[in-house]
């Protein structure tokens, strides 16, 4: 596995510079964002590892995991964590609120920020699909939200 964090990085910042400095006041500035965002993420990551383009925003619901792109915790002692419902994304109050970097397999869905349409954003967390979690089966499958300061991001070349 190859470590990509400073990569991942790299993209947020240009990403979020872009989009509070002169999207978030235009009133379709979320449409037009979504387009440069993704062409941002194609190049700045996924072409410098050598795989093809990827739509980043299908639909919210049916969004699948970028399989090779692996978010491994930091904290062996436990990361905090956020893990939505069953069935509703909107709510990130899942009992479970710690994981440690051996029991889980999270995939990279996307930055997320719970900011309103207009606000100014930092992308502060991944959002990624539970592939594995040894300790707690009941929630693979469904996605978290985990502090970017808190993981590094590995190309996995699967």
């Amino acid at each position: 596995m190859k470590d990509i964090t400073e990569r991942l990085n790299d993209y947020r910042e240009c990403s979020r510079h872009i989009w509070n400095t002169y999207f978030r006041f235009l009133e379709e500035g979320d449409s037009l964002f979504w387009s440069v965002e993704e062409e941002l993420f194609n190049q700045m990551v996924l072409s410098q590892i050598s795989e093809p383009p990827v739509r980043l925003r299908p639909t919210w619901r049916n969004k699948e995991p970028i399989p090779y792109l692996r978010i491994v915790p930091t904290s062996h002692c436990g990361s905090p964590v956020m893990i939505n419902r069953v069935g509703d994304g909107g709510y990130w109050d899942d009992p479970v609120n710690m994981v440690n970097p051996e029991e889980v397999d999270l995939r990279f869905l996307e930055f997320f920020d719970f900011a309103a349409p207009q606000d100014y954003r930092d992308w502060k967390h991944y959002r990624a699909r539970i592939q594995r979690f040894t300790t707690q089966k009941h929630l693979e499958g469904r996605d978290l939200l985990i502090d970017a300061s808190y993981v590094n991001v590995f190309y996995t070349g699967e």
